[in-house]
């Protein structure tokens, strides 16, 4: 058997990707949305890096990926595997192919990164096993968990069904049209959020290319929680084959009451399981006790662990000596190295 490494234009061979993506997704819960030729498109657009994907190969047949991008700015280079928030990529396969994809991919991407990288970061893959990853003898493991529901076991509470009849009593409504008023009026709500829980934001070109997106295909959808002529809401979910991926939820401090986002997330949720998708994917949380993980807990579901691997390229002085304040600054969206071991 013949095998090797290249790596893959993601806009040329775009259906080979998807369809290769698909194919993984009948036996693995790991394909996200996010892994997908349009999103990663979006991130090359909106200039969060250079995509780096690679492809590892079976007797000429694609048998594994690792997606992934590469930031360069004046303090060097930096890989994600994949940036921009969550536990979102890892190497790709059937697990048939675990033991040879990881070895031969992780030892091309070791060979073919930039001479100036910093780090480099690879996330281990959503719900799945990610042990071979260890091989890769990174110098920092960060233990991190995500929150998910199996989307047949769902139960929402009385508190939760409490507060949609609440939601609806008092005249929230739920709609699914994009227009610019719309998309104007989420983003100001989503701004106003970040700031007041001290979230990275992501960028508005972001929003606009996923709104571009959800009009022309079933990859993304846009919900919108009205009170009478005012938008007071609003949450974007990314779809997987079988995973509904949470990806911006907001809503207007004075109507918290009314309890917009439940009745997005329970819309949202519903319609997940008309598309007879499996988990609902929360993203990671800050911590157990932080607000965002309280809200989530609320409707069920469990915890399960991912790690963050980095490996370093440089000397230990040189980390001593980068600041986090320069690491936003050069590598927004890109996860470079614990702030609290920098000195």
């Amino acid at each position: 058997m013949s095998s090797f490494v290249r790596q893959i234009n993601i806009f040329e061979e775009k259906k080979t990707i998807d369809h290769f993506l698909d194919f993984v997704s009948l036996s693995q819960s790991s394909i996200l949305g996010y892994h997908y030729s349009f999103y990663q498109n979006m991130l090359e657009q909106i200039g969060i890096g250079s995509p780096f994907c690679l492809g590892y190969f079976e007797n000429n047949q694609l048998a594994a990926i690792l997606p992934g991008f590469i930031k360069t700015s004046e303090l060097g280079s930096v890989y994600n595997s994949l940036p921009f928030y969550g536990p979102n990529s890892g190497v790709l396969c059937e697990d048939s192919h675990l033991a040879s994809a990881y070895s031969s991919l992780l030892r091309y991407l070791d060979e073919n990164l930039p001479a100036d990288t910093i780090t480099a970061a690879i996330y281990s893959p959503f719900n799945s096993n990610g042990e071979y990853l260890s091989k890769w003898e990174a110098e920092i493991i960060i233990e991190r968990f995500t929150s998910i529901i199996v989307l047949e076991d769902y139960n929402p509470s009385s508190n939760i069904r409490r507060n949609i009849r609440k939601s609806i009593k008092q005249g929230v409504t739920i709609s699914n049209e994009i227009t610019e008023e719309k998309i104007n009026a989420l983003f100001e709500i989503y701004e106003v959020n970040c700031s007041d829980y001290s979230i990275p934001i992501k960028p508005r070109e972001s929003i606009d290319k996923l709104a571009q997106i959800a009009l022309n295909s079933d990859n993304v959808s846009f919900y919108f929680a009205h009170l009478d002529e005012n938008i007071i809401g609003g949450l974007i979910m990314i779809w997987g084959p079988k995973t509904a991926s949470y990806y911006l939820p907001c809503s207007l401090n004075e109507y918290r009451s009314l309890q917009p986002n439940t009745l997005l997330i329970n819309q949202a949720i519903e319609d997940a399981k008309l598309k007879k998708l499996t988990i609902w994917n929360w993203e990671s949380s800050p911590s157990k006790d932080s607000g965002v993980y309280i809200f989530k807990n609320k409707w069920g579901g469990y915890d399960i662990p991912y790690q963050i691997h980095i490996k370093l390229f440089k000397p230990n002085s040189f980390y001593s000596e980068i600041k986090s304040e320069s690491i936003k600054k050069h590598f927004p969206y890109y996860y470079v190295y614990p702030f609290n071991q920098l000195k």
